[in-house]
């Protein structure tokens, strides 16, 4: 495992978002001069344009990825490709404006990757995989098990 020298004294670089949260006590109250963030506009842009993907409408997409990456000069693009390539542009996309947002678990999750980039994560980290299949479910409580047959026949250890 790496450590990474984050501190003002070795010239390494933190985050601001979220600092609010970590350090609410030296804020004295719950007036910060961070924002807490619920939605951003560019989440908006790129949820719409996976969808216009997903629905193989690629050429609608464009201009709302563009959108997000005109906002910091990046090059905008002419063409997303097929469907597949526009659909891992835009993965990257959300991966790079989203970053320390709290939403790149969920992204992972939607689009079926969560396992396969988390493991080797937590592998390196901790020397072990610990993200199962059964852990996109949530547990079917067992009162719920109790009161209907009909659940109880495809429950294996609480996990469907």
């Amino acid at each position: 495992m790496q450590a990474y020298p984050f501190g003002e004294s070795q010239g390494g670089y933190r985050w601001r978002k979220y600092q609010y949260y970590e350090d609410v006590k030296a804020y004295g109250g719950p007036a910060s001069s961070i924002n807490s963030l619920v939605i951003r506009y560019a989440d908006v842009l790129l949820m719409i344009a996976e969808t216009y993907i997903q629905e193989d409408n690629v050429e609608a997409a464009r201009p709302l990825i563009n959108q997000v990456r005109g906002r910091v000069g990046a090059f905008q693009y002419t063409t997303l490709g097929a469907k597949a390539n526009a659909m891992n542009i835009l993965m990257r996309e959300r991966q790079l404006e989203l970053s320390g947002e709290q939403s790149r678990y969920f992204d992972l999750l939607r689009w079926g990757l969560l396992k396969q980039v988390l493991n080797p994560e937590l592998d390196e980290q901790y020397d072990a995989e610990t993200f199962q299949d059964k852990h996109v479910l949530l547990p079917i409580p067992q009162q719920e098990k109790d009161t209907n047959p009909n659940v109880a026949s495809d429950v294996a250890n609480s996990w469907n």
